[in-house]
């Protein structure tokens, strides 16, 4: 089934409870930014104002959520140091007419093999596990791959993928991997930006492993 322009109307019973249980939840519109581009911007759910995903006054419990999401285009989630989530972001990796996802989501699908879901256009992926990641590398825009577990909302549908878990479930030594592998290149830009490799490091004890020789 085609999707089109159109969101994934939100399936409320399929959201993960272990998500539910947090008070960080936004709804979401889509508008043009200043370069006429559509962008999903985050709403708060009650009074309709743009959403930080820095103030936690901006979010509201999901039972909240429910009682308002007419009103928006979808709701999401804001990752924060609160919660034990990363939420992988997988973009432009589905087919909306076959639902076939290309082999290198589908390895990182495999790889986590915890709950995920399509995203609201339905040509994303959204994996969410519980685990850490390293303190540098976000985005990688070359694979189109982002990994946040904090400082970031991400839209949520509840349209499950089928064959994958439909819980949340730990993956912190895999997670980390997979982290390393993902976003090394960046970790060692940033480093090689700031000229300061010994004081970025010591902020996080387990990113030096990005720069042992098995990177």
């Amino acid at each position: 089934m085609a999707y089109s322009n159109a969101n994934l109307k939100v399936n409320v019973d399929n959201i993960p409870g272990a998500l539910k249980k947090y008070n960080q939840w936004i709804g979401w519109l889509f508008e043009k930014n200043a370069q006429g581009q559509k962008t999903k911007v985050p709403k708060h759910i009650v009074k309709g104002y743009n959403a930080s995903i820095k103030k936690p006054q901006d979010w509201v419990a999901f039972e909240t959520c429910l009682k308002y999401i007419k009103n928006f285009a979808g709701i999401g989630f804001v990752t924060s140091k609160n919660d034990p989530f990363v939420i992988w972001d997988l973009d432009d990796c589905r087919n909306i007419d076959t639902g076939e996802i290309n082999e290198q989501a589908m390895k990182i699908i495999d790889k986590l093999n915890s709950y995920t879901e399509i995203s609201p256009s339905g040509k994303g992926i959204r994996i969410i596990v519980k685990g850490t990641i390293g303190v540098f590398g976000r985005r990688n825009r070359t694979a189109k791959i982002e990994a946040y577990d904090s400082c970031q909302y991400l839209t949520i549908t509840g349209h499950h993928l089928r064959g994958t878990p439909k819980t949340i479930k730990k993956r912190n030594k895999i997670g980390f991997k997979l982290h390393k592998e993902v976003f090394s290149k960046q970790v060692r830009n940033i480093c090689k930006r700031k000229k300061n490799e010994a004081h970025l490091l010591h902020k996080d004890m387990e990113v030096p492993i990005l720069f042992s020789s098995e990177s």
